[in-house]
């Protein structure tokens, strides 16, 4: 994974026909770009992405790049319940629980997408959540 102008991107082998496929993530528009090699590719999608963004200049639009900040989720009521108590416990809303849950999964799991930016914020809170538990 890459970032360029505020655009993630991804790589994978496409094997059927021996190339490597390059897309961005996380936006309503569909840009692409594919190559021999990786430099290639990473080449082919930073073109696309400058001529998607000058693409949306042309047409008086809004690049799709950014996120709101606001995600829905819907749950079993008994689990809704449990983060209600546990979120009130932590001296949180449902939602800054939520978010540092979140993070915390994606800092464990993900490492390579957040770097270490959060570290200080997680460590913090699992100390908070290990004291309520033990």
């Amino acid at each position: 994974m890459q970032e360029y102008r505020g655009y993630i991107t991804d790589i994978k082998a496409d094997s059927s026909n021996d190339r490597l496929i390059g897309k961005v993530l996380g936006t309503r528009a569909l840009i692409k770009a594919s190559g021999k090699t990786f430099p290639e590719v990473r080449q082919n999608l930073t073109e696309a992405i400058d001529e998607y963004i000058e693409i949306c200049q042309q047409e008086n639009l809004e690049p799709d790049k950014s996120y709101s900040g606001e995600i829905c989720l819907q749950t079993l009521p008994d689990i809704h319940r449990a983060v209600e108590i546990v979120a009130s416990l932590s001296g949180k809303s449902v939602s800054h629980w939520l978010e540092d849950l979140v993070v915390c999964t994606l800092e464990t799991n993900h490492q390579d997408i957040l770097g270490s930016r959060f570290s200080n914020r997680w460590l913090r809170y699992l100390n908070q959540f290990r004291l309520l538990f033990s």
